[in-house]
């Protein structure tokens, strides 16, 4: 059976919540840092995503 993530996040969301700059959030998807994926065109993320990359990052 599927986990199904409790929130996906749009870049713009992100840039809120983790006081980045949009650009910031979309680098960090275009190097494959961050796991997204498109859903009619934009971005999303989902929350499983976000924490393996806060993981990673805030190890470093």
């Amino acid at each position: 059976m599927m986990n199904v993530p409790t929130k996906i996040y749009t870049p713009e969301e992100l840039s809120e919540l983790l006081h980045l700059h949009y650009q910031s959030i979309l680098a960090e998807i275009h190097r494959g840092n961050l796991q997204a994926y498109k859903l009619k065109g934009k971005y999303r993320i989902s929350e499983d995503q976000l924490l393996e990359y806060l993981k990673k990052n805030l190890a470093n």
